[in-house]
């Protein structure tokens, strides 16, 4: 979606359907911890933002935000660990996928490399959302390589309303 139609809230409410076991935009869910990697909102909106919706500070969820100690590099092994170390495995929401990969989102070679990132989370067992936006032509689905589309199982396309506050 574009800038402001709800991308984050919408992923946050995935996340705190997961934490709680609910259902889910029709689909069931099992209940499991998350892992919240933001480099878009920043820690303010996005606490606020997981207070609003119901979701607070517990063993079932981490935030881990761009710039604090305990950011995970997506070049590093720290969130593979981290999902290897827990069952069930845990859902995870990177907001967004242009501040968590290496180069440019219209490049394929670099799109491979930070799907390939998500495969490898997912292929221990972690459920991975990512949330990114619509070009300049909001006609198209998503900016970037078209290498995004083909790379995810499943997507979401978020219209806000004008008066929604979400981020």
């Amino acid at each position: 979606g574009e800038s402001g139609s709800g991308k984050t809230t919408f992923g946050l409410s995935a996340i705190r359907a997961v934490i709680h076991g609910e259902d889910f935009a029709g689909r069931k869910t099992k209940k499991r911890k998350a892992v919240v990697l933001d480099c878009e909102q920043g820690a303010s909106t996005i606490i606020r933002l997981a207070k609003r919706l119901g979701i607070h500070d517990s063993d079932n969820i981490r935030f881990w935000f761009q710039g604090s100690d305990i950011n995970p590099d997506c070049k590093h092994d720290a969130l593979v660990r981290y999902v290897e170390s827990q069952n069930p495995k845990p859902i995870i929401l990177i907001d967004c996928l242009v501040g968590f990969m290496d180069g440019s989102e219209n490049n394929s070679n670099d799109v491979r490399k930070f799907v390939n990132y998500g495969k490898i989370l997912a292929s221990k067992g972690a459920c991975v959302i990512i949330i990114h936006h619509v070009g300049g032509n909001t006609d198209k689905d998503y900016r970037g390589s078209t290498d995004i589309k083909g790379a995810f199982d499943l997507g979401y396309r978020v219209f806000g309303k004008e008066d929604d506050e979400s981020g």
